[in-house]
Formats: structure tokens, C-alpha cells, sequence
């Protein structure tokens, strides 16, 4: 091309200037950017040579030299970038300051190329095609050539050739300095140039001083907009002059393309625009979004293929869109393929794996009801079928043949039935009892089950190892020959991919049938080549197909369900990248990130996150051997019902002929009940050698017959009662039947009928039977007899005496306490409490193990020498006193009680098992209860058992101390085992110990000292008692007044000449010694006189806030002057309340802007009086509420447009409705005692704000209402069903609506939004009745956490710390509702729910809670406070809501990071 004059004249005046310049350094001097000639490149003198002392002189001779202070700026900021070459470009007139710059630079180690600028384009293409990697620039020269030369770069990228090839805007760093001051001050006032610079990384040096230089770097802003920001550098430290280079892409929007590929891209929809959510590709487009600042927007292909390149030479899919450079970057795992290579660039592949196939294989189903024989072959159960036949035929002969049976009888010998069984029991390891006789019989059963042993185990292992692993067929094919080779199963794979290419253009024959076969049969189903791997999947599961793609693609399938095989076979390498277009810059950029991701691991983590778990593996299998379905033993259960079946064939025809002989014995049976004789046609059946006929018959004569009927029995003559009869069963061999004639005659008593005595003896023989139902029923029917015939006599064994029924019954149940069944034993131990005819004798010896003299019987001489006499001995020559009896009797032949029941219940005390302890305890107690004297022998024995090793036996032993209160007083050295308790770690236990204390009488005044010191000692242990424990000091004051009056001078530190310090009212054992104190003053006046000053200051103290524990001195005048004005005062309230209630009843006629001042009114003074009166306060607190209800109504009503039936769809009418639904469901729940009538009023009420509601919803959206409104049809309902039971009157607006209800049902949305505006123009505040004055409000007192302790609760991080909680409910009906609300400084809020065993019920509607509440906190910089409430949780049909019983405690933690 032909030069112009002016730029050859001004290319040679730039080129002797730089032939003359006289400075040393190592440039390049580069003019190829500025005219089409040849480079002209020249080595300055590297200062060998002497220094020439030429200057630059400008077009009129004059000399310039270079600002020297500027050029250092321009260095030291070069250096700072830490750049190693530069590009210098300048204009003409600023030839020197290049110059300069760049021997300096060469000073500097950096590499300088001096490029002369002539306003040409093709300069920046020379720059964009030098880089290495970046382009580094230093622009000198005036504002219109800066200004020519960054427009010239920003339109670069902007050209249609380079769109989507270059990135200067990101790639480039330019160093701008304008040499001539004057032109510095215009250079950030042009806002508009500035903002359309597109290159991130601009540098202005605008004005230097010597040390410091004020620059300014060209920063992004909202809106795309760019502004210089000042940065004040100090040269000696480092320097960051390029702060845009950290943000990446400065928030550019980048184009991509992505289809969906199950597990590495998930598409999803955001704002409108699909984008990335998951998958593999989703996380890492994630972390480089983040990492290089950028957004992107997807554009799928239109053809939904990845690409493959078509017969006219054009790319299909997100390929042929990169070759087209539609889009910057397709992020999706892009196989890297040499024909793609061609047109498209790849980023550093991310992901490796291979192609494999998977099918499904066949439903186990069809063949699980074949697993137990499928276990063997055929020929193996046939020949397990030979061999059952021909064992039993060859066993047969030989016992047959046997000389074992030579004459013997022929009915002892086994049939072949019998032998066909044994040898089927053997065969599974269940042979009969009935060995064979033989000899050779006998060894061959031997052999036999040998044999039968190996099976059995082969048969069981396998069956075992096939129900715990799940069976997996085996793969019909397993390699690609394979699958062509068949011709069952078709294949397919997406189309338009990397495969389709490779299996296209592959010369393999395999891969060639494979993609022949795919084309074929798409023919016929077009979804084999679908681009959609959901439908391939859906094929897989539901046809005979097998599908071909990537191994890990198909492992998302294979993994998770067991019914798919996958392939071993792998072939067709699949490397992945993302892919853009051919010669993108952002091929470096994100494979440079890529390789960061993938050293850090980051890479890993993701595939290793989206890796899935073999649950199909055998050892997931093995794992999961529970997993055993009903499919899986079906076959088990066939031969069940089969052998139910065959087995009920038999036993329900025999059980059919019983029934009915039996159902006849006891028609006549009852039949001839009136008849005192009559033969009886069961006793047949009583011999019946099956012992569940007998025990049949037996119960169906306890059932219906009478002891007084007579039956006449084959083998008895005359007739005999129907009780001999059972009585004789009593001995039978069947431990089942003796059982069942005790029971039988315990059913004549339970019916009302009398038994006789006569079988006393037999039940009492009956206790030494070997069965312990039998001992159980004996035992039962010996304390029947003890109740119905106490004081008749009965003989002692082995003596001629006689002793009480009741006396003699006590004793053998009391030996049944050491019976070997502790059934048995705790059955004795319950019968013992309820014999309380029992003589005084015998039960003081159950409290001792060694027998009392007065139990033993001493005979006379007299019976003595009779004895001897009667013998026929000859005298003994002894003197007639000799024979006097002895203590060294034998116990055993002189009891009138049996020695194992001495100490009946100590032993009882002392078993080994919780049930039998304490069972005796309650015995000990209820016969204790009916004696003074047994009481106080029994009360060591019972405190004994304070010291049990188990909780509940504890609790037992004190309950039981305490209702013996009345008859015995507590000694010192029982106390000292009684307050041990105290230290026990159950609150359970120590509540019920100190109530029991405050019950009881102590004997001496150390007694109650060391009572109240044992209390102090255990307030200090246990400072959460403090309730109970002031509780119990209250009732130890008022039962022990006289033993309390020496004791006050020590209590309460008195001294006879000095003043006492006054004590502090916050310590609570001070206040527990004022409680005792106070209660023993009321009966003993001296205490009075005791009081300081300051005692009486406490006592009022404590009197206005604990009036139940304090009580009124007559004394305190205050107090008792008071007393009565309180009375007035409360009479005064409740009128008050019947006033208030009587001028309701015109609040329903009243205009709706005079009802609303009068309720605010109303509303406002029942709010005085709920914190004045205590004892009116739930009364006047539920009106308060009602009327509050009535007040929302009526503002609600008063809103603007509600009257005239326009929309009422407002955030403040919403508001204003939940408000009145709360206040309804607290009174409904919160308030015991409310009438019908009023409960009537508070449910119209909800439901006038329910209609409110739903019109509101309707009028707003009446698509989305159908679930509103059935349940509003619900309500309304029920409120009717309510109504019409306790026959009350409906409001005006219910009258309307229950009239119309067929047509809200059935109607349409117009026709019910009419009705509903219609019924709310009736509504109207309503009044209430009260008519139960004594409504009672369900309240929570919290005592622990108290909330007032300032030391926070430290724990670690992350882990758990529990916190006691300690509360009483008042009137609460059910405590299932109750529930725990821990509220955290985050907002977040959690219920727990208490163990019911946390429970204590203290009266019918009192509760005590006694729980933990256990809570975990993130860590905080300060502490902060966790806030614990007591809630109430209730159920409106599907409305869960919660309503708070007390005041949140505010409990502050302190959570400590955890040390590592």
C-alpha cells in the first residue's frame, strides 16, 4: 500500500530522533505498528560507549528535556505491577519521556517495547496478538491521543471478527500518563468517556509530588458505570494499583448453553431464567461464578443435542452454537473428541469415564413363591421323595421281620403311618419319641439321620444365605457382541451425542451393529434415539431395553435400584470438558481455574459429593438383611396355611362333636338347676383322657353350676355335690386340671355363691403342689374360706388343738411369702393385706423370724403320761415333776404357726424383687392401719425400707409411714435413717420425704431440732426445694408448737443483752426458720413475745406474698383490722362484676360508635380489678377477655366499607380477626368452669370472626378458598349440632346462615359471597351471662430456672447442657397438652414435650413438673439469653396453636468455642 506525504515525514523526524538519542538502555524500538514497512529494531549503546549530550528538540528547534520527577513516578509504578515487559506507546511529541522511561525500566529488570503511534488501528491487533499472557501497556502522550487510543482498545472487542475471540477488556493492563500538565486537569471530568472505557485495569497518574503520588485507579460501579478512586501510595510499601484485576470478569454476563444430563446438570428455572441448580456442573459453575465474577444466561440448543457433525459439513447441538459463536461457554461435561477439537476449543478435562449398557432384569416376584425349592434341583428333590419312600418301606419290613416281636401282642406293633411319620420328622430334624424296636431298625434310623443331618444343614445354608442377600439374577448378556447377538432386547442411547459420532464413523463391526440395530429400531420407536435420558430410563424400567451411555450416568439408576444390572464390559473413552468457541480467551481463564479447582481437591469433593452408594453391592446386601419382606417367605407361609388347613380338617371335626356333647351337658345342666338331683350327663367327659376336655367341663361347671346341686356319677352311689365333685379333681395328674377345679370354685364365689368348708384341707395340701397355677388358685381359695367362715375352728396338724379359720389361713398364705414363684409370692403378699380378722398374735409374729414363746404349745404331764400310757411302755421310773415341759422342744411338733411364716413380712421386705417389696409394704400398711399396737411394732420394719436400692420402694416405704401418722410418734434414732433421704437424688423422693415430716409427731424437742437442721442442710443442697421445704418447716411449726418454743431463742439468734444484726430477707433458710417460727406461734402465744422489730417487719413481708405459708397473728393489728375489709372488699368485686354483666345486656341494640367507648371503658376497669383482687381475678379476667373479643369486633365492623358490603380484604382487618381467633381459643382452653350459655357465646363469637375471614379470602382470590371453606362449613356445623343439644338461641347472623346452609354447600362462589355479606350486616357485639361465678384459670408457676441469677450457664460450642425445670399447674385437666417452649437469641423457637413420668399429680386438677430441658447454642460473641416457657398446645381441628401459662424465663448462656 502507498504511504501518505505527512506520515512519512512524520515517521522520519520520530526515527532520527531515535537514531540521536543519547541514552543507554536495552529497547526495542518497534515501528511496525505505525507504517506498513519493515520493523526497524536498534540495541541503544549499553554505556561502553561515552554518553552523547544531545537533547530532543521539538519542530521550531527547541530543546525538551523529560519532567525527571514524572518519569520516576512512571517507573516506580511500573515496577510496583511487578510487570516483566512493558509496550510503550506514545505520540509524536512525547518521543523523550519514552525514551527515558524505558531506559529506566531497562534499570529495572523489565523489558520495554517502544511503539511510536500514528493513530492506526492495527496497532491494538498487534498488542492483542503479543501478549504473553496479558497485554501490559504505558500510554504517553496529551488527553486526544490517550483519548484515541483507549476508544481504539474498547472498540477491539466490539468488532464482529472479534467477538467471542479476544478479551482485552479483561486481558490488558494500561498504565495512562499524560506528560502535559494542562491536559491533567481535564482528565476526570469527562464522566461520559470514562464510563464507556471497557478494559478493567486502568491506571491514571494525574498529578506527583517527590515522595508520595496521587493516583487514580478507573473502578466499576453500580449500573455499569466507571469513576476514578483516589489511592494515596507509599513508594516503599507494596502496591496493588490494578484493584479490578481480584474481581474477575467485574460481574460480566456470559452466555452459555446446557441441556439436562441426570447428576451433572440440573436445570431449573430462577426469576424466569433457566439456569444450573445441581449436579456436578452446578457446583462448579457455582464456585467459578463466584471465583471469576461473573453471571451467565443459558440458551439451550433448539434441537436438544450436544452435537455431532450432519452430512453437509454443519454441527448440530451446543457444538455447532460454540463453532457459531452464539454463545461464550457451553458448561456442561462436553466430550473431547478430534472432530470437535477442529472447530471448537475444550478447557482441561474435569471428568473421565467410559460407555457401558444396563438393563433391567426379571421380577423376582414371579419366582420368590419357588425359593424353598428352588434351594435344590429337581433330580435332588426327587430323590429325597425316593429315598422318604423306600426308608419307610425298608424300616417297615425290618420291624416287621424283627424276632423282637415274636409273641407279642399284634396291636404293639407300629403301622405304616407311624413309621412314614418318624421318617419324615427325621428328615426335618423332628423325629417322634417312638425309636424303633429293632436292632437293625435302629441302625439304619441311625444311618438315616446321619444323612438327614448333612441335608438338612446344606438345605438351611443355602436358605439362609439366599433370604439375607438378595438374589440377583445373573445377566443375560454381558459384553456388545453379546447384546447384537440376541434378539429379546432392543438398545438405544441419546442421540446427537459423542457416541452417535463415534459409533457412526467407528470401523469396528461391533460398534457398527450396534448403531445400525439403534437406527433400525427407531424405525419402529423413535424414543430409542431419544435426546431425553429420562425417557430412556422409563423404557428400561417398563420394556425389555437396554440402554447405552456413560458408565457414571448409568450408575445413578444401578445404584439405587437393585432390579438394574450394569454392564462390565466398558468401552468408548468419554473425557469431559467445558467446550468454547475456537480460539476464546476463556479457554486460559477456566482452565486455569479448573487446574486450581482440581489441585486444591475442590474437584474431588464434588464428584465425591455426587457420588452414589452402591446400595445393590453385597455388602450394602449384607447390611441390610432386615429388609426381608413378606415377598421373600411367602413360601413359608403357604406351607403354613397349608399345614393349618390339614391339621383343622381333623381337629375342628373332633372339636365340633365335644361342642356339642358338651352344649348338651349344659342344657341339662341348667335345665335341671332347680332340682336339688339330677345325673349329671357331663362326668363322662370329665374322665376323657384329653386334659382340655376336662378343664372345659370343669369351667363350664364353675360357670353355670351351683355347690348346693347334687350329681350322681357312674362310679358314686348315692348322689354327690357338685363341689365334692370338683374337690376331686383337686388331685388330679394334670396340673392344668387341678388348676382349673380351684378356679371353678372360685367362680361359685365371684358369682355370689356360698362354698363349704370341707374343702379347706384340700386347698391347704394343695399349697405344696409342684405347679405354681395350682399354688396360686389354692392360695386364692384358702382366702376366700378365711373371709367367709373367719372364726370357725380348724385343727393344727400333728396336735389336737384348734385354731381360727382366718388365724390358720393367714399363717399358710404367709408361708406362701417364700414361695420359689415370685408370682406367688406377690400374690400372697396381697392377699395378706385384706385379712384384718386376724388375732393380734399372729401378726406381731410376721414382724419377727424367730418364733415366739406364745406361739408354741406346751403339753401338760397328764397328756403326757396318757401318751405314755397308751403306748403299753413300762414306767420310766421318772418322779411325776420330771416331765415338766421344756424350752428345748422340737419347734417343729409344738407350733401353732408354721416357722416359715415367722417374719412373714420381712421377708416380704427383703425379696430380691421390687413387685414383692412392695406389695408387702402396702399390705403392712393396710393391716397396720387397722391396729395401733401393729403400728407401732411395724413402723421400724417400714423405715427399714427407706434405704431400698430402688426409687419406687422408696417412694412406697414413706407413703406408706405417712398414713400411719395417727398412731405412731417418730423416736430420734429412726430420724436419723428418716432424713437421710433428704440426700437423695430423686426430687420425687425428697418432696414426698418432707411431706410425710410435716405430718408426722416428733417425740422430743431434739428431735425437732434436728429435723429443722437437717431441712437447712438441704435447702443448701438442693436450693430448688425451697417450696417444699418451707412447706414442711410451715407444717413442722403448727403440729410441734411446744417442742418449737425452746427452740425459737436459737432460731431466730435472740440475746438477752446485745442487739442482733437483722437478717437478710434473700436468704431462704432464714425465711424457712420464720416459717416455722410463725405456725408454732398460733398455738403457743410465748413465741409472739420473742419478736423484734424487724421480725415483725418480715412477718407482713412475708405474709402479703406467701399467705399460704405465713399465717395471721392475732397480734399483727394491721393484719386483723384488714382482715375484714378484705371480706367486704371481695363482696364488693363480685357485685361489681353482676353490675358490669347487667348493663351488657343493650349492648346488642347499642350503635356500633357507642358500643365501642363503653367496651374500652369496661375492658379497662376489669383490667384494675384482675390486679387488685386475687380471688376474683379469674372471673373478671375471662369477661375482660370476652369483652376484648367484642371490642375487635366492634372496631372491625367500624371499618371502612364493611357495612355497605364492599371488599374487606386489609392487612389491618386480617390483623384485627387473628386477634379475636386467639382470645376465643384462650378462653375455650384456658378458663374451667364456663357455663353452656357462655361457652355458646365464645364459640359464635369464632365463628362471626371466621366469617369475617373467609369472606375476606374469598373476595381476594375465590380460586384457592375450597379448603377455607370446607372447614368453615365444619365449624358451623358443629356450632349448629351444639346449639340445637343445649337447646340455646342462635345470634341473628347464625339464624340466617343456618337457613342458607344447603345453598353454602352446594352453591356457587357468587351466590355465597352474597350470603356470607349479607349475614355480616347482622353482626353485632353480644354481652355475657357468667353464670358461674367461680371460673378458674389454668396457670403455671416456673420455680426453676428463676431467671434472676446474673452467672451465665457456660457450655461448649456445638454440645448440649441441661437445664432443670421445677413448675405447679393449677386446674389442668390433661397434662398431655403441656408442652415446654425454649426460645433462642436467633428467634427460633422449639417445643419439648415432658415424659409423663415427669408428672405429679397433687390433687385432682394440681400438677407438680419436675424435668430438664436440655439446649445447644452456636457460639456467641457475648453472652446472650435462652428463654424457657411453659405453653399450652391446642388442636382446632387442623389449627395447632400454642397459648402461653406463664411468663418466659430468661436463662443467659455463655457458649464457649471448643478447643481443638
Amino acid at each position: 500500500m502507498a504511504l501518505r506525504s505527512d506520515d512519512i515525514k512524520k515517521f522520519k523526524n520520530i526515527f532520527n530522533k531515535l537514531l540521536t538519542w543519547p541514552r543507554c538502555t536495552s529497547a526495542i524500538i518497534d515501528t511496525s505498528t505505525y507504517c506498513p514497512t519493515k520493523s526497524i529494531n536498534r540495541c541503544v549503546r549499553n554505556g561502553t560507549e561515552p554518553e552523547c549530550g544531545g537533547r530532543l528538540k521539538d519542530d521550531q528547534g527547541r530543546e525538551e528535556s523529560p519532567p525527571l520527577d514524572d518519569l520516576e513516578v512512571l517507573g516506580r509504578a511500573v515496577h510496583a505491577v511487578d510487570w516483566t515487559h512493558a509496550t510503550i506507546l506514545f505520540s509524536e511529541d512525547a518521543a523523550s519521556i519514552a525514551f527515558d522511561l524505558a531506559e529506566q525500566l531497562g534499570n529495572l529488570y523489565v523489558q520495554s517495547s517502544l511503539r511510536p503511534i500514528c493513530l492506526n488501528e492495527e496497532y491494538i491487533e498487534s498488542l492483542w496478538q503479543h501478549r504473553d499472557p496479558e497485554v501490559h501497556a504505558v500510554v504517553i502522550g496529551n488527553w486526544s491521543f490517550i483519548e484515541s487510543v483507549l476508544k481504539e482498545a474498547t472498540m477491539f472487542d466490539r468488532q464482529p471478527e472479534n467477538i467471542r475471540r479476544t478479551a482485552l477488556y479483561a486481558m490488558s493492563y494500561w498504565v495512562v500518563y499524560m506528560y502535559r500538565a494542562e491536559a491533567a486537569n481535564n482528565t476526570g471530568d469527562d464522566v461520559q468517556f470514562w464510563s464507556d472505557v471497557a478494559m478493567d485495569n486502568v491506571l491514571l497518574i494525574q498529578k506527583t509530588t517527590a515522595n508520595k503520588a496521587d493516583l487514580s485507579t478507573l473502578m466499576w460501579r453500580e449500573n455499569n458505570t466507571r469513576e476514578f478512586e483516589k489511592v494515596e501510595i507509599d513508594w516503599n510499601d507494596k502496591m496493588d494499583l490494578f484493584p479490578n484485576s481480584h474481581f474477575g470478569f467485574n460481574g460480566r454476563q456470559l452466555l452459555t448453553t446446557a441441556v439436562q444430563y441426570k447428576g451433572y446438570v440440573e436445570l431449573g428455572e430462577r426469576n424466569g431464567d433457566l439456569v444450573i441448580e445441581g449436579g456436578v456442573c452446578g457446583d462448579i459453575v457455582k464456585i467459578l461464578c463466584n471465583k471469576l465474577n461473573f453471571t451467565y444466561r443459558v440458551i439451550p440448543p433448539e434441537d436438544g443435542q450436544w452435537g455431532i457433525l450432519k452430512d453437509d459439513g454443519n454441527w448440530t447441538g451446543m457444538i455447532g452454537m460454540l463453532h457459531r459463536r452464539e454463545v461464550d461457554i457451553a458448561m456442561v461435561p462436553l466430550t473431547v473428541q478430534e472432530d470437535r477439537k477442529k472447530v471448537v476449543d475444550f478447557t482441561i478435562p474435569f471428568f473421565y469415564s467410559n460407555f457401558g449398557f444396563i438393563m433391567r432384569m426379571p421380577d423376582p416376584k414371579t419366582v420368590k413363591w419357588r425359593i424353598y425349592l428352588d434351594m435344590f434341583s429337581s433330580d435332588v428333590l426327587l430323590s429325597i421323595a425316593t429315598v422318604l419312600v423306600l426308608a419307610s418301606l425298608l424300616l417297615y419290613t425290618m420291624e416287621h421281620l424283627s424276632w423282637i416281636w415274636n409273641g407279642r401282642k399284634p396291636s404293639e406293633k407300629k403301622d405304616l403311618a407311624d413309621i412314614v411319620e418318624y421318617i419324615y420328622g427325621a428328615l426335618v430334624l423332628q423325629a417322634g419319641h417312638r425309636l424303633p424296636s429293632s436292632s437293625s431298625g435302629r441302625v439304619f434310623t441311625c444311618i438315616f439321620w446321619i444323612s438327614c443331618v448333612s441335608l438338612a444343614a446344606v438345605y438351611c445354608g443355602s436358605l439362609v444365605a439366599s433370604m439375607a442377600l438378595a438374589r440377583r439374577e445373573k445377566i443375560h448378556f454381558e459384553t456388545l457382541e453379546d447384546l447384537v447377538s440376541q434378539t429379546e432386547y432392543k438398545w438405544g442411547y441419546v442421540s446427537g451425542t459423542y457416541l452417535d459420532s463415534v459409533l457412526q464413523k467407528s470401523n469396528i463391526e461391533v460398534y457398527q451393529k450396534i448403531y445400525q440395530g439403534a437406527r433400525q429400531f427407531a424405525t419402529e420407536d423413535q424414543e430409542v434415539l431419544s435426546i431425553s435420558g429420562d425417557i430412556h430410563f422409563r423404557k428400561l424400567m417398563t420394556e425389555k431395553y437396554v440402554f447405552i451411555s456413560p458408565v457414571p450416568h448409568l450408575q445413578t439408576v444401578s445404584f439405587s435400584d437393585c432390579r438394574s444390572l450394569l454392564s462390565t464390559e466398558r468401552f468408548v473413552e468419554d473425557n469431559s470438558a467445558f467446550g468454547v468457541p475456537e480460539d476464546s480467551p476463556l479457554k486460559e481463564i477456566f482452565s486455569l481455574k479448573l487446574a486450581q479447582l482440581q489441585d486444591s481437591g475442590i474437584l474431588g469433593s464434588i464428584h465425591q459429593k455426587y457420588k452414589l452408594q452402591n446400595n445393590c453391592s453385597e455388602v450394602s446386601q449384607l447390611l441390610n438383611q432386615h429388609t426381608i419382606k413378606p415377598d421373600d417367605v411367602q413360601t413359608a407361609f403357604f406351607i403354613l396355611l397349608a399345614g393349618i388347613f390339614i391339621a383343622s380338617d381333623v381337629k375342628w371335626f373332633s372339636a365340633i362333636l365335644n361342642f356339642l356333647v358338651l352344649s348338651k351337658s349344659c342344657a341339662e345342666l341348667e335345665g335341671g338347676s332347680g332340682e336339688s338331683r339330677h345325673t349329671h350327663p357331663s362326668c363322662k367327659h370329665l374322665k376323657d383322657p384329653d386334659h382340655r376336655v376336662r378343664c372345659v367341663c370343669l369351667e363350664l361347671i364353675g360357670a353355670i353350676g351351683s355347690p348346693e346341686q347334687e350329681v350322681v356319677d357312674d362310679s358314686h352311689e348315692p348322689f354327690i355335690p357338685i363341689q365334692s365333685l370338683l374337690a376331686g379333681f383337686c388331685g388330679d395328674q394334670d396340673s392344668r386340671v387341678r388348676a382349673s377345679s380351684f378356679n371353678a370354685m372360685l367362680q361359685f364365689h365371684q358369682r355370689g355363691l356360698s362354698l363349704r368348708l370341707s374343702i379347706y384341707q384340700q386347698a391347704c395340701q394343695s399349697l405344696t403342689d409342684d405347679y405354681q397355677d395350682v399354688r396360686l388358685s389354692a392360695m386364692k381359695l384358702i382366702w376366700v374360706l378365711s373371709h367367709l367362715y373367719p372364726d370357725s375352728l380348724v385343727p393344727v396338724s400333728d396336735s389336737e388343738d384348734e385354731l381360727r379359720l382366718v388365724d390358720d389361713g393367714f399363717a399358710k398364705i404367709c408361708n406362701m411369702v417364700n414361695d420359689i414363684s415370685v408370682q406367688v409370692r406377690m400374690e400372697a403378699a396381697v392377699l395378706l393385706g385384706s385379712l384384718h380378722q386376724v388375732s393380734p398374735k399372729f401378726l406381731e409374729q410376721t414382724l419377727d423370724k424367730k418364733l415366739m414363746s406364745n406361739m408354741r404349745r406346751k403339753k401338760s404331764a397328764h397328756e403326757r403320761a396318757r401318751e405314755h400310757f397308751a403306748s403299753g411302755e413300762w414306767a420310766t421310773g421318772q418322779k411325776w415333776a420330771d416331765d415338766a415341759p421344756k424350752e428345748e422342744l422340737d419347734p417343729d411338733n409344738v407350733n401353732l404357726m408354721n416357722i416359715g411364716a415367722c417374719g412373714a413380712f420381712v421377708h416380704g421386705t427383703e425379696d430380691e424383687f421390687l413387685e414383692v417389696r412392695n406389695t408387702a409394704l402396702d399390705s403392712l400398711c393396710e393391716l397396720a392401719s387397722q391396729s395401733a399396737s401393729f403400728a407401732n411394732l411395724s413402723q421400724d420394719s417400714i423405715i427399714d425400707m427407706f434405704n431400698d436400692e430402688i426409687e419406687s420402694v422408696r417412694l412406697n416405704a414413706i407413703n406408706s409411714l405417712r398414713k400411719l401418722n395417727r398412731f405412731i410418734t417418730l423416736r430420734e434414732d429412726q430420724l436419723e435413717i428418716i432424713l437421710g433421704v433428704l440426700q437423695d437424688f430423686s426430687t420425687k423422693t425428697r418432696d414426698s420425704l418432707r411431706d410425710m415430716l410435716g405430718e408426722m409427731k416428733l417425740a422430743t424437742r431434739e428431735c425437732l431440732s434436728k429435723c429443722i437442721y437437717s431441712l437447712l442442710d438441704n435447702l443448701r443442697r438442693y436450693p430448688q426445694d425451697k417450696l417444699s421445704i418451707w412447706k414442711c418447716m410451715k407444717n413442722l411449726g403448727s403440729h410441734h408448737p411446744h417442742l418449737a418454743l425452746p427452740l425459737v431463742p436459737e432460731l431466730l439468734c435472740l440475746h438477752p443483752y446485745f442487739d442482733t444484726p437483722e437478717p437478710d430477707m434473700d436468704d431462704a433458710a432464714y425465711i424457712s426458720v420464720l416459717m416455722m417460727v410463725f405456725n408454732s406461734a398460733v398455738e403457743c402465744p410465748t413465741v409472739v413475745t420473742m419478736f423484734q422489730d424487724h421480725t415483725w417487719r418480715h412477718y407482713h413481708y412475708l405474709q402479703d406474698s406467701l399467705p399460704d405459708l405465713v399465717p395471721k397473728l392475732e397480734k399483727s393489728i394491721r393484719v386483723a383490722e384488714e382482715a375484714k375489709p378484705e371480706a367486704v372488699a371481695h363482696s364488693d368485686v363480685r357485685s361489681f362484676l353482676r353490675n358490669l354483666i347487667s348493663g351488657l345486656d343493650s349492648l346488642p341494640n347499642m350503635e356500633l360508635s357507642t358500643a365501642q367507648p363503653l367496651l374500652e371503658t369496661m375492658v379497662r376497669d376489669l383490667q384494675q380489678v384482675t390486679e387488685l383482687n386475687q380471688k376474683c381475678s379469674p372471673s373478671a379476667e375471662f369477661v375482660c377477655v370476652y369483652l376484648k373479643t367484642q371490642l375487635l369486633l366492634t372496631k372491625l365492623m367500624n371499618q371502612q366499607g364493611v357495612q355497605c358490603s364492599s371488599s374487606i380484604a386489609d392487612n389491618q382487618v386480617l390483623s384485627l380477626i387473628d386477634q379475636i381467633l386467639g382470645l376465643t381459643r384462650k378462653l375455650e382452653h384456658q378458663y374451667l368452669g364456663v357455663s353452656s350459655v357462655d361457652h355458646a357465646l365464645i364459640q359464635q363469637t369464632r365463628l362471626k370472626a371466621g366469617t369475617l375471614q373467609i369472606l375476606t379470602k374469598m373476595k381476594s382470590d375465590p380460586t384457592r378458598c375450597s379448603q377455607a371453606k370446607e372447614t368453615y362449613l365444619q365449624q358451623l356445623q358443629a356450632l349448629k349440632k351444639f346449639l340445637e343439644t343445649n337447646e340455646l338461641a342462635a345470634d341473628p347472623c347464625f339464624v340466617y346462615l343456618f337457613s342458607v346452609l344447603n345453598d353454602l354447600e352446594n352453591g356457587k362462589i357468587s351466590d355465597i359471597l352474597k350470603h356470607l355479606q349479607h349475614a355480616v350486616k347482622s353482626i353485632a357485639p353480644c354481652g355475657i351471662s357468667l353464670q358461674n361465678s367461680c371460673i378458674r384459670r389454668v396457670t403455671a408457676i416456673m420455680h426453676e430456672p428463676t431467671g434472676s441469677s446474673d452467672n451465665p450457664i457456660r457450655f461448649t460450642t456445638g454440645l448440649t447442657v441441661t437445664v432443670p425445670v421445677h413448675a405447679t399447674f393449677e386446674n389442668v385437666q390433661n397434662v398431655d397438652c403441656i408442652r415446654l417452649k425454649v426460645h433462642y437469641p436467633d428467634q427460633k423457637s422449639y417445643l419439648i414435650t415432658p415424659k409423663k413420668c415427669h408428672f405429679t399429680k397433687l390433687n385432682p386438677l394440681q400438677y407438680k413438673l419436675i424435668s430438664e430441658v436440655i439446649i445447644s447454642h452456636s457460639l456467641w460473641s457475648d453472652q446472650s439469653h435462652v428463654e424457657i416457657s411453659i405453653v399450652m398446645e391446642t388442636r382446632d381441628g387442623e389449627t395447632v396453636s400454642c397459648q402461653e401459662l406463664c411468663r418466659p424465663v430468661k436463662v443467659p448462656v455463655a457458649p464457649k468455642a471448643a478447643k481443638r
